[in-house]
């Protein structure tokens, strides 16, 4: 089989030219396609780290420094470099391009898939879990090269605990050549072998760092690395945690349009709880609630319990679909509070005991529901859910819930919406292996005007709806801005104001994508 070690960025663009995604961005970019399409292709070159107050203190930036190491400079926001407004963030950069340990070729290799050789573009080690192949004869300091694999369809990686001459690239190993087929190698970066030797790598249960990481690949801006960013999660001090810089900014555009006292927030796609607990933190001192929902259970026990332990008594999560976040017409109930022909008086008397004995319990609705059938005749499940979701905001508060209440909610819920929705995730760099085509992207963007269309109706006349993905591309973005415009009652508000202190380039929309020349910049 053919085997190629990429040498040129060019063949890893995660646009191919004479794909429709690349003429998708060319219509946009002209000539400065490539350049824009290798960029992501780039490791980042910082990391950012928030702190769980408003603004980070002297002792938070000795704690991050202590963590990064010297070989890494620690400031604050705004830089000359990034001119935000945001004091509760630190940013840690790279003093000075490191080469690592020297790298003899040929010399020992170890083979990760994809997933994981981004994960070490963007500041981890290498586990040993993640370990697929590794070279006979490797012994702990050793010096080695991390590899990967770009393998045509049908074909898969190599087995975990498959063997490699001593000083055998991969793509030279019969043995892996056997699995991969026509494959693309990639050198994803260097480092020191951690372990005893290879057998402890793949000892049954094996755990711990198999490489240290150095630097990265010649493709990857050879010789730049980021902080260790597993390492960094372990060492950091409680309520100092990393978050890229983009989740940041989106709390603090969110909050700056927070003008009114007790503001009632949404954030429909919360996991994993970054910019929820940003904005519960933000909003704390007007006496603001967030709620937040994802459809994962089990992720928004994390995001709650994320918050619970920040001490933000003022955000709830919800397992719920945001796209069916907004309460169907015939679920309307009438004024007194009740299913219409249903609700009794005993019912509400059972109902008002219920909110106060179980509210703050475990599993509390079910309860509530069993306790209000078991003193009221006639009433089901449903009957004792639409009611909940009726609760004023007095009776929402002295149950222990928020005004919101539960999802579904009614029109006009909330003073300010966030979606961060799901999305294609183009702007995560290192763009490895990114694979999707345009008619992938154009999926993502009509599901994502399903959450659109329920944030404009969830939100509050003269509230805000912010909109934001991690991905570039134009339908997602431009597009999908230039769509809301047109089908749904929002207007576009400038989103700098105290949060940008100066123009920065990187943040201008793209001229002749959907959105007005004057607004490019807001």
């Amino acid at each position: 089989a053919a085997m190629a070690v990429v040498t040129d960025v060019g063949a890893l663009l995660p646009a191919p030219k004479g794909e429709a995604l690349y003429d998708r961005f060319s219509a946009a970019l002209g000539d400065k396609t490539d350049g824009f399409l290798a960029a992501l292709l780039r490791c980042p070159t910082a990391a950012y780290f928030r702190m769980a107050g408003t603004a980070a203190t002297e002792e938070d930036l000795a704690a991050v420094q202590q963590v990064v190491g010297p070989g890494y400079a620690v400031m604050g926001l705004p830089s000359p470099s990034i001119p935000l407004q945001l004091p509760e963030v630190l940013m840690a950069t790279q003093r000075e391009p490191s080469a690592g340990p020297p790298l003899p070729d040929p010399s020992a290799a170890v083979v990760v898939d994809p997933r994981c050789a981004t994960a070490l573009l963007r500041g981890a080690h290498l586990y040993a879990a993640g370990v697929l192949a590794c070279s006979a004869t490797v012994k702990k300091g050793a010096p080695v090269r991390v590899w990967t694999a770009l393998v045509e369809a049908g074909k898969r990686l190599p087995t975990k605990a498959t063997l490699m001459g001593a000083t055998e690239a991969p793509h030279e190993c019969k043995l892996v050549r056997d699995f991969v087929g026509d494959a693309r190698w990639v050198e994803v970066g260097g480092g020191v072998f951690a372990m005893e030797s290879r057998e402890e790598v793949f000892r049954d249960g094996a755990v711990g760092v198999a490489v240290e990481m150095t630097t990265t690949g010649p493709l990857f801006s050879a010789g730049s690395r980021m902080p260790s960013l597993q390492s960094a999660a372990d060492a950091l001090p409680p309520g100092v945690f990393h978050q890229h810089l983009p989740s940041a900014v989106v709390g603090r555009v969110v909050a700056a349009g927070v003008t009114e006292a007790g503001p009632v927030l949404l954030d429909m796609c919360a996991a994993p709880g970054g910019k929820t607990s940003h904005l519960g933190t933000l909003v704390r001192g007007r006496g603001g609630s967030v709620a937040a929902i994802d459809r994962s259970y089990n992720k928004v026990q994390k995001v709650q319990q994320l918050c619970d332990g920040l001490g933000l008594e003022n955000v709830r999560c919800y397992k719920f679909d945001s796209a069916r976040a907004v309460r169907k017409e015939e679920e309307a109930v009438v004024e007194d509070g009740g299913a219409e022909g249903t609700w009794s008086d005993e019912a509400e008397e059972a109902f008002q005991a219920a909110t106060l004995r179980f509210a703050k319990q475990k599993n509390a609705f079910p309860r509530i529901v069993k306790f209000v059938r078991s003193k009221a005749e006639g009433i089901t499940r449903r009957d004792v859910e639409i009611r909940a979701k009726t609760m004023r905001v007095e009776e929402a508060l002295a149950a222990g819930d928020f005004p919101a209440g539960p999802p579904p909610w009614a029109h006009d819920t909330f003073d300010h919406v966030l979606l961060d929705g799901p999305c294609s995730a183009m702007g995560q760099k290192p763009l490895l292996n990114w694979d999707y085509k345009q008619k992938d992207v154009e999926d993502h963007a009509a599901y994502q005007r399903a959450f659109l269309v329920a944030a404009a109706k969830l939100v509050k006349v003269g509230g805000t709806v912010t909109y934001s993905t991690c991905s570039v591309t134009i339908d997602e973005n431009e597009g999908n801005v230039r769509w809301a415009l047109d089908n749904l009652p929002l207007k576009l508000v400038d989103a700098r104001e105290g949060v940008v202190n100066s123009p920065m380039p990187g943040l201008r929309g793209w001229a002749g994508c959907g959105v007005e020349e004057e607004h490019l910049d807001w």
